[in-house]
């Protein structure tokens, strides 16, 4: 008998029920789809795979279950005995050998079924031994399905197993190269873009750049690594010998000259690398020398991504290393002309905001939250804001008084305050990080 163990476990106890595409009605079921690579990197290739979570309290026996892709003569028979035990996840790889030369560590694997999953997309579903589907999803491999899992070394992972497998916002492309075999957890890449200029002001025009943030605790030798946009022509050899100390940063320059004219005192600055990123969006990749790759990311220029990084001065900086690289909401507008080869400074916009405005609102961040001192004669209100727009928070501005909002309960990032007068003029709005006092930052 093959009997799958836990890996992980979480309090879900929640049964679904669903309908889905094929006509098919979900059973009352306790197993769902929670991972699926259908198309790896050249280099770094693991076959195919999909991977199974048992979200329910009892045990799965999966006898006589089968797996079929859009292919109705694709069917792939469970083998006998498989159980699958609450908490569990179970890998079904279509190349077992290739599966192992990258997962050796992960044993919750079986195969291997003669078909493979379809690049473009298409519908898998997994039926129980009555015939009656269990799960089914329909995946596609451009918007507003992830696009990062498409070859780029990252896998679709699920939001939500008890949800909707057709919605493509109950997926995400999550970590390079995935997580098989066990829960999801937060990443944690060695290196990562951290800042992407892919569209500068006409004036001053630094040409496009890329920042390089090496996470890790080692230096990364980046000698003969390929910088590369979606065209696989379109690529730059980092210099041999080019090594980027733990907790550096590195910026990849299109124009050196262009760049040096609008950032100095930048030092830590290669190039030139001679190709555009685009202004509507693209991917943009990195490989090491053996032509694996190592990093992806894929941004765009239209919401809910943030516009001002659009040819308005601000560049596009991650809010989150460890977060969805490919999300809107994992990146924010930054410094007006960026912040190149250094940690981003919340206070950059403070030098942007007119002297007029600056004298006429004193504000400042204490463990609790934001406060303002409102010293005009009529009434105003203080408006709190994530970067997605949504408020948090918000408050009346009394004549000669002060203001405060609550910001103790809200997680790290970048926030937009704004002040408006009784009539509804704007005096004054910035952006603050949270929590600004206890990362050193004050005002």
């Amino acid at each position: 008998m093959i009997s799958v163990k836990v890996s992980s476990a979480g309090p879900l106890v929640l049964l679904a029920f669903m309908l889905v595409g094929c006509g098919h009605q979900l059973m009352a079921q306790s197993v769902s789809f929670s991972e699926l690579n259908y198309h790896s990197d050249d280099v770094r290739d693991s076959g195919d795979w999909i991977e199974l979570y048992n979200f329910g309290n009892n045990p799965e026996l999966l006898t006589g279950w089968y797996l079929k892709d859009g292919n109705p003569s694709n069917r792939w028979n469970m083998p006998p005995g498989t159980t699958l035990q609450p908490g569990a996840y179970l890998v079904i790889s279509t190349d077992i050998v290739k599966f192992s030369s990258e997962f050796p560590g992960v044993s919750n694997v079986i195969g291997q079924p003669d078909f493979r999953f379809s690049n473009s997309g298409e519908r898998i579903t997994l039926y129980n031994a009555a015939d009656v589907v269990v799960a089914s999803m329909e995946y596609a491999d451009s918007l507003p399905w992830q696009e990062g899992s498409d070859g780029h070394g990252r896998t679709l992972e699920v939001v939500d197993p008890r949800g909707d497998l057709d919605d493509p916002q109950n997926w995400f492309d999550g970590c390079m190269f995935g997580s098989p075999g066990r829960a999801y957890t937060p990443c944690d890449p060695p290196l990562v873009f951290s800042e992407i200029n892919y569209n500068s002001p006409a004036e001053p025009n630094s040409a496009d750049w890329l920042e390089l943030h090496n996470r890790s605790g080692s230096s990364i030798n980046l000698g003969n690594w390929v910088l590369k946009d979606q065209r696989d022509t379109n690529l730059f050899v980092i210099p041999a010998g080019t090594v980027l100390a733990a907790g550096d940063y590195l910026v990849l320059a299109r124009n050196l000259a262009q760049f040096q004219s609008v950032h100095p005192s930048v030092s830590n600055v290669i190039g030139s690398f001679g190709f555009n990123f685009s202004g509507n969006g693209e991917l943009i990749r990195l490989f090491q020398p053996s032509g694996a790759i190592a990093f992806s990311v894929i941004y765009n220029d239209d919401p809910p991504w943030p516009k001002p990084p659009d040819g308005f001065g601000p560049t596009l900086e991650l809010l989150d290393p460890s977060g969805h690289m490919n999300r809107h909401y994992n990146w924010f507008d930054g410094c007006p002309l960026g912040s190149p080869g250094q940690a981003f400074d919340p206070w950059c916009w403070a030098t942007a905001v007119s002297e007029a405005q600056a004298l006429s609102v004193n504000w400042g961040l204490s463990p609790q939250g934001i406060s303002v001192e409102w010293p005009h004669s009529q009434s105003g209100s203080l408006q709190l804001f994530d970067l997605l727009g949504r408020e948090q928070g918000r408050t009346a501005l009394q004549p000669g008084g002060m203001g405060r909002i609550d910001m103790s309960h809200l997680p790290a990032g970048v926030y937009l305050f704004r002040v408006n007068t009784e009539g509804r003029t704007t005096v004054l709005s910035e952006r603050l990080y949270w929590p600004g006092v206890q990362a050193g930052f004050s005002r």
